[in-house]
């Protein structure tokens, strides 16, 4: 299995979780009025770069892992691999090996990038923004009362 960019694309991630917990901490506090508005349009902004720059990089992941398994077959179906050409054919076999060894793109050993990925991380943002606006639904409704 070759894997590749692991550690940059790890810490990317962890720096863009860090601005989607920021932005969903700043919603919340321009809903109480502690905050301006501009600050909070800036963090969403950078937010959505980020949201932006992880969707570029899952869907890359995904069209890689599909070209990938596609020049297998393409070697395969080829119609010189049955040729009389021996070099040709030797050229062939040790494509079609090396095209063998999957490939995985892997955020810090711990995450494959790929479009599952991309799913859950919008979930779990989507949790977690979720759960801040119903605490603070909450809390708005005890004050009333």
């Amino acid at each position: 299995m070759k894997t590749v960019f692991e550690k940059p694309i790890f810490f990317f991630m962890i720096i863009c979780g860090l601005f989607i917990g920021l932005a969903s901490c700043l919603i919340i506090q321009v809903l109480q009025n502690f905050i301006h508005r501009l600050i909070l349009a800036l963090c969403v902004l950078s937010t959505m770069e980020g949201f932006q720059t992880i969707i570029i990089y899952c869907v890359y992941a995904s069209n890689l892992y599909n070209s990938h398994d596609g020049t297998l077959n393409t070697l395969f179906d080829h119609r010189l691999l049955y040729s009389q050409n021996k070099s040709f054919n030797q050229l062939i076999l040790i494509m079609m090996n090396r095209a063998s060894i999957p490939l995985v793109i892997k955020a810090g050993s711990i995450f494959t990038v790929n479009l599952n990925l991309l799913v859950k991380i919008l979930r779990f943002a989507y949790t977690v923004l979720n759960v801040l606006l119903t605490s603070i639904n909450h809390q708005l409704i005890k004050t009333a009362v």
